[in-house]
């Protein structure tokens, strides 16, 4: 069953993958019918009052501007998002999500995390050689995690979310990024890993049915003497 399931989600992750190539060219022609649509409901306005036709103006613009939806970009505490980029505007909301995310998980909220997480999530932990299948399952090990982390002394301090990616087909979405960490306590030290997160949009909100990292130090590099 495990080996099916992983399976089906590989070939999402491979599936969505090679929506990437297509996803600007699908955005900007969404962008050009909402941009006709408002033009057609301009045409059939009475142009009797001008406050109205330069309101009316000022919407064809905005629907002009297409993937370029200004969506609240929120800031957290020891959270940083560095040069995302979303394929279309419905994209930004997968990495506003992400960034909630990061944020509850580095304050070890899960009550409010386990909002975010599909009852089908998945996830490989790299360092058992574990396959981890179903959202109570998930929420413990990440629990377990943190738990270990702060009462070992080593809490995460700051937390780079670099060059995010999202594509978005349909009601599903990959995400590929960088993660950078900076662990705190007596020993403090730098963490990367390269991270794909998959996830699914139910009743209106992007839930992670997905995610794969791999930690490791980040080398030093010493100062030339």
């Amino acid at each position: 069953m495990a080996n099916l399931k992983s399976g089906k989600i590989m070939t999402l992750a491979f599936t969505a993958a090679l929506a990437l190539t297509f996803g600007m060219f699908n955005c900007q022609i969404a962008s050009a019918a909402d941009s006709s649509e408002a033009t057609k409901q301009i045409s059939t306005e009475a142009p009797n009052q001008t406050s109205e036709s330069t309101e009316t103006k000022a919407s064809s613009k905005d629907s002009a501007d297409g993937a370029h939806c200004h969506i609240k970009q929120a800031t957290y505490k020891k959270i940083s998002c560095d040069n995302p980029h979303a394929a279309c505007a419905e994209s930004e909301k997968v990495i506003e999500t992400l960034k909630l995310m990061s944020h509850l998980y580095s304050e070890g909220n899960f009550e409010e995390y386990s909002k975010y997480i599909d009852n089908d999530v998945t996830t490989f932990d790299e360092k058992n050689k574990k396959y981890i299948m179903g959202k109570a399952a998930v929420v413990e090990n990440m629990k377990a995690r943190w738990n270990a982390a702060h009462a070992g002394g080593t809490p995460i301090v700051k937390l780079s979310i670099n060059h995010p990616y999202a594509q978005v087909t349909g009601d599903q979405a990959v995400v590929t990024f960088e993660a950078v960490k900076t662990i705190g306590g007596k020993a403090p030290e730098t963490m990367s890993s390269r991270c794909t997160d998959i996830f699914v949009k139910k009743d209106g909100t992007w839930k992670k049915l997905h995610y794969r990292s791999h930690w490791k130090k980040c080398k030093t590099i010493a100062n030339a003497s």
